[in-house]
């Protein structure tokens, strides 16, 4: 009979066994109780005599050739059950675990249970603890495992999870997986991270996806590429490793997303502007600025106009992103001595292509710092016009014997920053393709370049600023200084000394850009005609007001040969 039944003589028995007074019924009540005493020994063990047990998960890991298509088995994580080299050295030196996938992707995951299972699609939950079924989706059971054996208590079955192109990136520590419900104690909770980064392999991700397979390559797979230093008369070739596909760099991606937005645990994107806008305001600090500027928790301190680099490193000296962010963990997330503005786009160019967005390294020569809106010290005035517009004017004042007395603006030898490849559904294709994003203090972009070309000043994400970088006009102004100012009475401005007359226009903009080969990394490739527009470049101050320079060219009728457009 069955164990429910044994039992329920034994309670019997033992009523009867209680009683003042036992008769023959109680008497074989007993011996049955004895029975089953020795039936209930005999079968407590057996699976039989036990209600099904449910299936406990013991593990999981992920499937590393399902992550071929994402593009993200290039990261260096360590891949339980894979011949796979190991991880580089983390910050605190030990092999790096967990994996990335591509939003909109299937991938596989192998998981491990504790006894055999009917393996449907329903059975098997892969989820983030505090979001639930929001994110991950179980498509399909493949079925047993056969790469892994299957012994008495462990079973090994292949899982195919996905996303969707909609979710946001995310770093989710919290997955659990589960087969056949949401009880707790027969949940595996997976611990290491598990990143969901872009996708610009699939044109469902409207907003990432990138159509040039070049483009793919040598901006996103390759690691290392050479970028550009020096000056307009002597470029300077160097080579750079960005490090992209270190565990160590996708972690420092999420850890500034997170910095920036202090509100949540999980820190989730949609949109790569929004997440190129967040690295490209959290990735610097500069302690020398009056007051500091940027994030006290950035990657990179900037250090400019000395030669002093006694407290770190020369930035000359620096030649991988990896060396940096290794640096800036072992630190306790403090920003690391020194950056200038190659250091800082090099960076930022890693951070972006471990996100999983298409991107490289732009240096331009003879680029300006636009003088009619930026208010500067150090001997530096800002002019306005009186309209509080941007006019895109770097000027210079000299006097008779040619000694610089003062100026609006300035022009560097180069100046360099990245650009990432960011689709804008909603304005159509207009502005798809390459937008500037410039990690330098105080952090400014995602700026289509297409926008700057055309002079689209009120573009989103300072879009004024980059016009100014790369195409202001250089005016060289004669003044007469009174005699106070050669005593050191008065300041030199345009009050004490007066402008005599324009000597030179040059509104050719900024004049040489460059970045790496779309078809060969190692090699220079320039894009200034993808900047440069000389119909419209080049705005000239005339006491009538600004005009686009053609128009007030010929009306100053001014001699210099460099005053053309184009």
């Amino acid at each position: 009979r069955s164990r429910h039944g044994v039992r329920h003589i034994c309670s019997l028995g033992a009523v009867a066994v209680r009683s003042r007074y036992l008769s023959e019924f109680g008497k074989m009540l007993l011996q049955l109780q004895k029975v089953g005493l020795i039936l209930l020994q005999l079968f407590a063990g057996s699976e039989k005599m036990q209600p099904m047990m449910k299936p406990k998960v013991v593990s999981m890991s992920v499937i590393k050739d399902s992550l071929i298509q994402h593009g993200t088995h290039h990261f260096r994580f360590e891949y339980p059950g894979e011949d796979a080299p190991g991880a580089s050295p983390s910050p605190s030196d030990t092999p790096w675990n967990g994996f990335a996938v591509r939003r909109g992707y299937a991938f596989n995951v192998s998981i491990e249970v504790n006894a055999e299972v009917d393996c449907s699609v329903e059975f098997f939950r892969f989820q983030s603890a505090s979001l639930q079924d929001q994110r991950f989706k179980v498509v399909r059971c493949h079925g047993k495992d056969t790469r892994r054996k299957s012994q008495d208590d462990s079973f090994f079955y292949v899982v195919e999870v996905t996303t969707s192109v909609l979710d946001p990136i995310a770093r989710y520590n919290d997955i659990t997986v589960s087969a056949g419900g949401d009880d707790e104690r027969f949940q595996y909770g997976y611990p290491f991270p598990v990143y969901v980064l872009f996708n610009p392999y699939n044109p469902e991700d409207t907003s990432a996806y990138c159509p040039d397979k070049h483009f793919r390559k040598n901006y996103l797979e390759e690691e290392s590429s050479v970028y550009f230093q020096g000056d307009i008369s002597n470029v300077d070739i160097d080579h750079w490793y960005y490090a992209q596909y270190e565990p160590v760099m996708l972690e420092a991606s999420f850890d500034l997303l997170a910095t920036y937005n202090k509100d949540t645990s999980n820190y989730t994107l949609e949109d790569p502007k929004m997440a190129v806008r967040h690295i490209l305001k959290t990735i610097g600090y500069w302690t020398e600025a009056k007051p500091a500027q940027g994030n006290p928790h950035g990657i990179l301190n900037g250090h400019w106009f000395d030669e002093d680099f006694s407290g770190g490193v020369n930035p000359d000296d620096w030649v991988s992103s990896f060396d940096i962010v290794d640096k800036w963990y072992k630190m306790g997330k403090t920003p690391v001595n020194y950056g200038q503005c190659w250091v800082f786009a090099a960076v930022g160019r890693s951070l972006f292509a471990s996100l999983g967005l298409v991107s490289r390294q732009i240096s331009g020569y003879s680029t300006t710092v636009d003088g009619s809106v930026t208010q500067y010290t150090d001997g530096l005035e800002a002019h306005t016009f009186g309209d509080g517009k941007s006019h895109h004017i770097v000027a210079f004042f000299m006097d008779e014997s040619g000694k610089m007395r003062f100026q609006w603006g300035m022009v560097w030898n180069f100046h360099s920053w990245a650009e990432v490849y960011i689709n804008e559904p909603s304005e159509g294709k207009k502005y798809d393709g390459w937008h500037i994003s410039d990690p330098t203090l105080p952090g400014e972009g995602p700026m289509p370049t297409k926008a700057v070309h055309d002079l689209v000043e009120d573009y989103d994400f300072d879009s004024t600023s980059f016009i100014g970088d790369v195409k202001s006009t250089l005016v060289y102004q004669l003044v007469k200084c009174l005699p106070e100012v050669d005593e050191h009475k008065l300041p030199a401005n345009t009050t004490t000394c007066p402008t005599v007359k324009t000597l030179k226009v040059n509104a050719r903009g900024c004049p040489l850009l460059l970045t790496s080969s779309d078809h060969n990394p190692q090699i220079q490739m320039e894009i200034t005609a993808s900047y440069a527009n000389h119909s419209v470049d080049g705005f000239v101050p005339l006491p009538g007001g600004v005009k686009p320079y053609p128009e007030a060219m010929a009306e100053a009728s001014l001699d210099h040969p460099d005053a053309k457009a184009g």
